[in-house]
C-alpha cells in the first residue's frame, strides 16, 4: 500500500509541519512523511518512531580489527 503511494515531503523533527508530532513523542520522533495516495484521493501523514533502545551485547569490531574509513579531501 505505502509503496505506491509518492512521498512529497520527508521532515526532520523541528522542522515546520513536525511541531505537533514532536511534543507527543518527544525523542523518540525520527522523521515524518507525508504521502498522496491518488487511488483513493486522499494526503497521509506518517510518522517513524523509536520504540525500543538497548545497548549492543558486544562491539561491532575487536580492537585488531582492519576497518574501511573514508576521508573527504577537497
Amino acid at each position: 500500500m505505502l509503496t505506491e503511494m509518492k512521498a512529497y515531503a520527508h521532515l526532520k523533527p523541528g522542522q515546520d509541519g513536525t511541531k505537533r508530532l514532536l511534543d507527543k513523542y518527544g525523542k523518540t520522533l525520527l522523521c515524518v512523511r507525508y504521502r498522496f495516495d491518488k487511488t483513493r484521493g486522499v494526503k497521509l501523514k506518517t510518522v517513524k518512531i523509536i520504540v525500543d533502545e538497548k545497548p549492543l551485547d558486544k562491539p561491532q569490531f575487536k580492537d585488531d580489527d582492519l576497518v574501511p574509513v573514508h576521508v573527504a579531501y577537497n
